[in-house]
């Protein structure tokens, strides 16, 4: 590795362990307030939950988040109108149409009416809710330009550099999507670094609760069990 490479890795360490110690508290947060909306034991402490079934209680839960959440989400859903690009003159009149038409297709092709209304399901219970639009050839026959692509991003895979301060983001540096592997995935992606990927080798790279940062359940073992 060179000397630019490693600087560039060493960057985007620091700005990534930056932002997640800065935002311990928000992700615990984000997580509570999706327990809580699914309800049942979730919205129960683990040790509440364990001395209940010893005693042999029940474990009830009455979850008032849920409804509160479908109404105004359904609300949402059943309102949303389609998107109108309005021509700022008469001369222009024809581009407004053309890209009305044009949003109007990529709406469809991305599923974008769905993917927009889960984006503002996750917003209103826990926000920040991110929407990524992509570059994708699920959904179309061009296998050579693909067409656009939406995807509401799971929580806490997204982050950015902490001094951004409007309200999207879009002030900030640079921004980032944590894209976990299986270690035999990571070795044919990067296969002149196979060397180094081994089972428990990433344990201490992020010093964060793994289940804070984004990582899909059936890789947590993989990546962070010291064991």
């Amino acid at each position: 590795m060179t000397q630019k490479e490693r600087d560039f890795t060493s960057n985007v360490r620091t700005g990534f362990e930056a932002y997640f110690n800065a935002t311990i508290d928000l992700r615990a947060e984000i997580v509570d307030s999706n327990n809580f909306v699914k309800g049942g034991q979730r919205q129960w402490l683990p040790e509440d939950v364990n001395k209940l079934l010893a005693d042999k209680r029940p474990v009830l839960a009455f979850n008032a988040c849920s409804p509160i959440v479908n109404f105004i989400s359904g609300y949402q859903y059943e309102r949303e109108k389609d998107y109108r690009a309005y021509p700022r003159g008469s001369n222009v009149e024809q581009l407004g149409r053309l890209m009305t038409a044009l949003m109007k297709y990529s709406m469809d092709i991305g599923n974008g009416r769905h993917i927009f209304h889960q984006w503002f399901r996750r917003g209103i219970i826990a926000s920040p809710s991110i929407l990524e639009v992509g570059h994708g050839f699920q959904m179309c026959d061009d296998l050579v330009n693909g067409e656009i692509a939406f995807d509401c991003l799971p929580p806490a895979v997204w982050y950015c550099e902490i001094g951004a301060r409007r309200y999207d983001r879009n002030d900030a540096q640079w921004m980032g999507k944590l894209m976990w592997y299986h270690v035999e995935e990571a070795a044919r992606i990067w296969p002149k670094s196979k060397d180094v990927f081994k089972t428990g080798s990433t344990t201490d790279w992020v010093a964060q609760d793994p289940t804070l940062s984004g990582t899909p359940n059936h890789i947590l073992r993989e990546l962070f069990d010291t064991k």
